[in-house]
């Protein structure tokens, strides 16, 4: 169906946000909207005159006459106009919420319409243009209004199932999306999951509603939008592995085809398997090793930026068609100086995740990060933190101390490597009333990684590490090891700070995993036990007792113990003779 002026405006302005004055005047243009007009072009005329000059003005007389009598396919058309701009006035919200309500009690709302009105009022209920609006309206109206159209959504979630028989996949994908924004999905899910393999496993990506006549080869982009809404379910909770695997497979398929995901559709994909969809499925990270590299070249600054912070914490992702080096020519032909700080971290993170120790890359990526230390404004401490531990792998010339598997590091980046450690180290120092737990464990594994001493580091981490324990601040598991671990490499047994560890882990020991409790144990064992004795920290003492007899040391805890059992030969009883 071709669309109105004002449609093709809103979609022109919702791409292009920035440029409001461009739209104000194209706004202006379009010729006066009557009775001939849509109901969709009558509702993104107003959604553009609310979002570029009227918030809060009541509808207008003929959309709200439309909107009191549209059927579920003109009212899905005008709730996605508001939705697309994230208009959410309340005379807007109100209209849409009471339609909605009448058309479900009425029955007359299924297919289609209804995963696009639960789209659209998904987007409407979450976050975007509202922050400024709620400044202005009642939020409470707002909030309650949004209330209403969880309810909805929660009534409508077995009529959605059972529509998902005659829908199309891209029909599914969005409308679980709406009812995940909604929080109505957690009872979906399972019933919807054979409909939705089903459509998977059809080359058309049917269900089997559609007319076959106009079938067509699934689409890559409505895989994409699926695997986006069992993100957000995955985000909330509610993780479906067997549909992620299909739908990884599915796109294979299609990339196998030579119908690969566009870099628009790919980048969201990756941050989604970085973040919410830990740890990836497998189906879905062969995708990123087979679609990536043929794009790689291509991306924006922006999205090469977005690639770069995301692919390290894709569990299982290899260099697969050379993607390593593809991505390491691309952050260097950016260039360097145009990738943000963030970005070069990430840049060099991902190239180690991926096994590219080429010095053509490290070389001038250290001696750019090591210009920036300069320039201390660009950076925060998580950076500091993390180009520090990185700098330090590099740097390291003993790959058994190295926690990732390289090959022989090249000569080339080591130099720069140990340069950029040095002048991060000086940063840190400068930078060191930013650092949280997170950054102080990373900034003490750096130190121990690379094994370069540096008792003035080591002495503001410390101080660093106390400030935050008075203040409250929470040191999870990780933290707390790395820090041990660190100390005991360098066997600095600094007591206050081995006081405040002891005393979190006294706390909590029973909750860390078994890794957690040997790397612990290990480092009290080499610092000479855990300050304070068994009177203050009763549990952290027996179990470091129990580790280092199992592990056969012999320490003063041990010999204590050992001695306090042992019987000696005038304290056998003598057996009466006869």
């Amino acid at each position: 169906m071709s669309q109105g002026p004002a449609a093709q405006l809103l979609r022109d302005a919702a791409a292009a946000p920035s440029r409001r004055e461009l739209w104000r005047r194209a706004l202006a243009a379009l010729p006066t909207q009557g009775q001939d007009d849509s109901t969709q072009e009558l509702a993104a005329a107003d959604a553009l005159r609310r979002h570029l000059q009227h918030r809060g003005a009541p509808l207008p007389a003929l959309l709200n006459q439309r909107l009191q009598s549209a059927n579920g396919n003109h009212l899905s058309q005008a709730a996605k106009a508001y939705a697309t701009l994230r208009v959410r006035d309340r005379p807007v919200l109100v209209a849409l919420q009471r339609r909605t309500a009448e058309l479900v009690h009425d029955s007359r709302l299924w297919g289609q319409s209804l995963a696009e009105l639960l789209d659209s009022f998904g987007k409407l209920a979450g976050r975007g243009e509202a922050s400024g609006q709620r400044a202005q309206n009642a939020q409470a109206e707002v909030e309650a209004i949004s209330m209403a159209w969880k309810g909805l959504a929660r009534n409508v979630g077995d009529r959605f199932v059972h529509s998902a028989r005659e829908m199309r996949l891209i029909d599914i994908a969005v409308g679980l999306g709406g009812l995940a924004r909604l929080g109505a999905h957690a009872k979906v899910l399972q019933p919807l999951q054979k409909h939705v393999l089903a459509a998977l496993q059809d080359p058309t990506g049917s269900t089997g509603g559609d007319i076959p006549s106009e079938r067509k080869p699934l689409d890559p982009r409505h895989v994409a939008t699926l695997i986006a809404s069992y993100a957000t379910c995955a985000r909330l909770g509610h993780r479906d592995d067997a549909v992620l695997e299909a739908a990884g497979s599915a796109l294979e398929r299609c990339c196998r085809q030579g119908r690969d995901l566009a870099a628009g559709w790919l980048l969201p994909f990756i941050k989604s398997l970085a973040t919410h969809l830990r740890p990836a499925p497998p189906s879905l990270v062969r995708v990123i090793e087979v679609s990536l590299p043929k794009v790689v070249r291509n991306l924006t600054v922006p999205q090469l930026e977005v690639v770069v912070q995301s692919l390290a914490f894709i569990s299982g992702l290899s260099n697969t068609n050379s993607l390593g080096v593809r991505l390491g020519d691309a952050c260097l032909a950016a260039p360097l100086t145009a990738l943000d700080t963030p970005a070069l971290v990430g840049a060099m993170r991902s190239a180690l995740a991926l096994g590219h120790h080429a010095p053509g890359f490290w070389a001038p990526v250290l001696y750019e990060a090591k210009r920036r230390v300069e320039a201390p404004e660009v950076w925060v401490a998580a950076d500091v933190a993390n180009a520090a531990l990185l700098a330090a792998r590099v740097a390291a010339r003993d790959a058994k101390k190295q926690e990732v598997a390289m090959v022989e590091v090249p000569n080339a980046a080591a130099p720069p490597a140990l340069a950029l450690l040095h002048a991060l180290w000086t940063l840190a120092l400068q930078r060191m009333r930013d650092f949280e737990p997170r950054a102080l464990g990373i900034l003490a594994m750096a130190m121990m990684k690379s094994d370069q001493e540096n008792g003035t580091v080591f002495a503001a981490i410390s101080h660093r590490s106390l400030e935050l324990y008075e203040s409250g601040a929470i040191f999870n598991s990780l933290d707390i090891c790395q820090l041990l671990v660190a100390l005991a490499h360098f066997r600095y047994r600094d007591e206050l700070l081995l006081k405040v560890l002891a005393s979190r882990l006294e706390e909590s020991f029973e909750g860390y995993d078994s890794k957690a409790r040997d790397i612990a144990m290990w480092s009290f064992s080499i610092l000479g036990g855990v300050p304070g004795g068994k009177e203050r920290y009763p549990h952290l003492v027996e179990c470091l007792l129990e580790y280092e007899l199992s592990k056969g040391k012999s320490t003063e805890l041990t010999e204590g113990h050992l001695s306090a059992v042992e019987i000696m030969p005038h304290e056998i009883p003598q057996t009466a003779p006869g």
